[in-house]
């Protein structure tokens, strides 16, 4: 896994650009600008390669010299959300910690993301359908799945830490990646049911994060995951990422409430 996840990486890595192609990318990214605030106010039936050229004041085939269609816009925008995701994941990776502290800490930096860019996240959900699947390049499908694995391999790492620090020893028949399985989706999940219209606190609900953070807790302190929940404090985690990892971050998205 981490001999996949180096090659890809380097595959991705950034190389310094001629003019010619910062000025593409100039362009690309001011048409993905205008893509997301058309997606944030009239959804992806409202999206149309005529009202992006019409509001960056150019012709539709420019549009087309970089994307085939409305579909792999929509794509692009989420590659750069998943580029996002690595790079606050790698530095959660990277915090001082216990390998349990840096799990509670990716709950908390998910959070952040899609506090951040909640738009991001409704885009990813609009990419998952399947008439959008499959109106994409096979190249286009290729790079976002060779990215997600990235995201859960950075994941997996801490996990198989763990198991190497002795400071996680489930069952043999519980593997990392069963245990990150079951974790993301109760990550992934209490993201997506938060943005339903159930109203949860009719139902007893009041903080959907916390309720979250409480089942992680619970299957972590199921699983034996050293130390417990009673011997860490999720404030101080919470607390670390606001003032030194993500100190910017959290401003703005402040800034932004």
């Amino acid at each position: 896994m981490n001999d996949l996840l180096n090659k890809i990486a380097d595959k991705f890595c950034c190389k310094k650009l001629s003019r010619k192609q910062q000025e593409i990318n100039n362009r690309k990214n001011l048409v993905l600008d205008v893509a997301r605030k058309i997606l944030s106010t009239d959804g992806f039936a409202g999206l149309s390669m005529d009202k992006i050229a019409k509001e960056i004041q150019c012709s539709k085939g420019t549009i087309y010299l970089h994307y085939a269609n409305k579909e792999e816009i929509v794509a692009d925008l989420c590659t750069c959300c998943i580029d996002s995701h690595i790079d606050f994941f790698q530095k959660v990776a990277n915090y001082e910690g216990s390998t349990r502290q840096k799990i509670i800490a990716i709950f908390f930096t998910y959070q952040l993301l899609n506090r951040l860019h909640p738009d991001d996240f409704k885009n990813m959900q609009i990419m998952r359908s399947s008439h959008i699947l499959a109106k994409l390049q096979p190249a286009t499908l290729e790079q976002i799945k060779k990215k997600e694995v990235l995201v859960i391999g950075i994941i997996n790492n801490i996990i198989k830490k763990a198991f190497d620090n002795k400071e996680l020893i489930p069952p043999k028949s519980i593997s990392s990646e069963k245990i990150l399985y079951g974790l993301w989706s109760q990550v992934y999940g209490g993201a997506l049911l938060a943005t339903t219209d159930i109203n949860w606190q009719n139902l007893g609900v009041d903080d959907t994060d916390s309720a979250t953070l409480s089942m992680i807790n619970s299957t972590l302190d199921g699983l034996n995951w050293q130390p417990l929940s009673d011997a860490i404090d999720c404030n101080k985690i919470k607390a670390d990422l606001q003032n030194n990892i993500f100190a910017d971050e959290y401003e703005r998205l402040h800034n932004n409430m």
